[in-house]
Parts: structure tokens; sequence; C-alpha cells
């Protein structure tokens, strides 16, 4: 009988590879290194986790130094920004302005989010760009997971759709501060005039990002998502699918008011999984 434990396995870190011993020692001197450049306070020490200086580490290719101004770079954006502080005031104002959420977790505890282009009313590439920051912050704030899954179902997606200054900003924020994040991007239905705009972004995308992006069908995605998800996500997205391309009910239809569904594991901490694997000397 499966154990209704709190805490993750103990072997890994949740939707994430385990760091190597050469990755500690290389994140204990990149800890060291942000220290010395005076990132110090409480707000600092808390961001910089243990995984998080490996994600630092494995977007610049475990170069400490390439690594080091990025994790700068970033936190000085944190303190200037606050996007742990980050609401989205247009969907407090308009729930229908966004649809990036989460419908639950996968097989292993990491947040899967959904997004479509039906019934979307703000495509203002700074209000998206904020949309996401508070939704990537809140999941990794309440959840053990290190990376993400993301469906992006391109139903409803028409011409207007084709300014490429919202894929490049948040393409931009991805990749400058929230590096190693993403698990899979799952894109399903993409029209033939997406490939236009496709062109575009394509050079923005890391090698290491592009091979975590499939394009699917919704006839053709069922295995792949059940090889991932437990059933009733499954069920649930399949319900998404079908909703949103029936006009009736997407019409009406408050997305805001649908909870995702419950993990199917009970880890249910509040705060992220810091250092779960400790680095002496830290």
């Amino acid at each position: 009988m499966e154990s209704d434990s709190t805490e993750p396995p103990k072997d890994k870190y949740v939707g994430a590879e385990v760091p190597s011993s050469e990755e500690k020692n290389l994140a204990r001197q990149l800890r060291d290194l942000v220290r010395k450049d005076g990132y110090t306070s409480p707000l600092d020490e808390s961001f910089c986790s243990s995984f998080t200086l490996v994600r630092y580490l494995r977007a610049r290719d475990h170069n400490l130094r390439l690594a080091r101004d990025m994790l700068v770079e970033t936190l000085q954006w944190r303190r200037e920004v606050r996007p742990e502080r980050m609401l989205c005031k247009m969907c407090l104002h308009n729930p229908r302005s966004h649809t990036f959420r989460p419908l639950g977790v996968d097989k292993v505890g990491r947040p899967v989010m959904y997004s479509c282009f039906v019934g979307l009313e703000d495509r203002n590439a700074d209000n998206n760009v904020k949309h996401l920051i508070y939704y990537l912050e809140t999941i990794f704030t309440n959840s053990f997971a290190e990376s993400y899954i993301w469906v992006l179902d391109f139903v409803g997606f028409s011409a207007q759709d084709l300014n490429p200054t919202v894929g490049k900003k948040s393409l931009k924020l991805f990749s400058d501060h929230y590096p190693e994040r993403l698990f899979l991007a799952v894109v399903v239905d993409a029209p033939l005039v997406f490939s236009s705009l496709w062109s575009i972004l394509k050079p923005f995308i890391s090698k290491n990002t592009a091979k975590k992006i499939e394009f699917r069908k919704v006839k053709t995605v069922r295995p792949l998502f059940e090889e991932l998800m437990p059933p009733e996500l499954v069920e649930k997205f399949f319900q998404e699918f079908e909703e949103n391309r029936n006009p009736d009910i997407s019409r009406t239809k408050q997305w805001w008011n649908l909870p995702p569904i419950p993990p199917p594991r009970s880890w249910k901490n509040t705060s992220l999984l810091n250092d779960h694997i400790k680095f002496s000397g830290s």
C-alpha cells in the first residue's frame, strides 16, 4: 500500500535531476560568490536554495562566472521587482484577462499549467508577463517541485495573437529569471498560421529548452498525458479541450473559479524544498 507521506521522495528533487557531487561543490562556490557581492539579505538567502544554485549552473553549462553573473542579475531584479509580492491586477479587475493557470500536478508532483486563447481578453505583453510571474512564484512557493509542465492549447488562436512581443518578453522572463524550471511544454493544435510566429520566436529559445517542446494534436496527445499525469488530471484536460472548443460553453465558462485537481500524494507543505540535499558549509 502506498504511504500517505508528507515528504517527497528521498532520492531526488521533485521533478528535477539530483545534483552531482561536482554540482554541489560548484553550488557552494556560487553561494560564496554572491554573498561576497553583497547579496546576503534574508530574501537573497531564501531565494538561493540548493537547487536554485544548481539551476543557474546548469543554465550556464556549469561555468561558475557566467552562472554568478546570471544569478546576480536575478537577485537584483528580485530586489527591484519583488516578484514574490506580484499580483495580476488585470485578473483582479477582470478574471477573463488571462488563462494561464494550474490544473493539477503530474505523477511525481510537478505543477501542470494550462493556457488557451479562447476567452483571453488581455493581450498586453507587460500584463501577460506579470500574470506569468504571479503564477510562477505561487506554484514554486507552495510546492516541493522544482519544475513544471505547461500545456499550451492553441484553440482560439487568431491573427491578433501573431504579435511576437508577448512571446519574446515571456521567453526573456523564463530564460533570465526562471532558468531550468520548464520540464515540458506541450503545444496542442497549433494552426498553420502559427508557423510564421514560431519562426520569429525560435531563435530566442535555447537548444536545451527547444528539446522540451512537444507539438501534438488533441487526438494524439492522450498517450503522452497518460504517461505523465494521473488519470483524473488526464480527464480534466480532455474536459478542458472539449469545453474550450464549444462556443456555447466557453463563452460563459468561469475557469478562474475551477480548482485544480488535488495532488495524487499528500505533499502539502507550503514551503519550498530548499535544501533537500544539504550542502555542508553553507
